[in-house]
């Protein structure tokens, strides 16, 4: 929570790590993906649900994405 710019506000940061093998016979190799969002919301009353959707995961060297859904709902009281 912030009153920087003088209302009180909500700052909510997610951080997402992917860890990946490789799919051939020497699963030796790994890699890895991340991301960071950072928002700014009025801060929600006791009753407010907020809700922050991460974005799908990109497939490595690949336009396809992997079929997974998450999302994070926060309520203050």
């Amino acid at each position: 929570m912030t009153t920087d710019e003088g209302t009180p506000q909500l700052i909510f940061t997610t951080i997402r790590r992917v860890w990946y093998s490789s799919t051939g016979p020497n699963r030796d190799a790994t890699s890895g993906a991340s991301g960071v969002s950072t928002t700014r919301n009025a801060m929600p009353g006791p009753d407010d649900v907020l809700s922050f959707e991460l974005p799908p995961i990109r497939v490595p060297n690949s336009s396809a994405t992997l079929p997974d859904q998450y999302s994070v709902r926060v309520r203050i009281r």
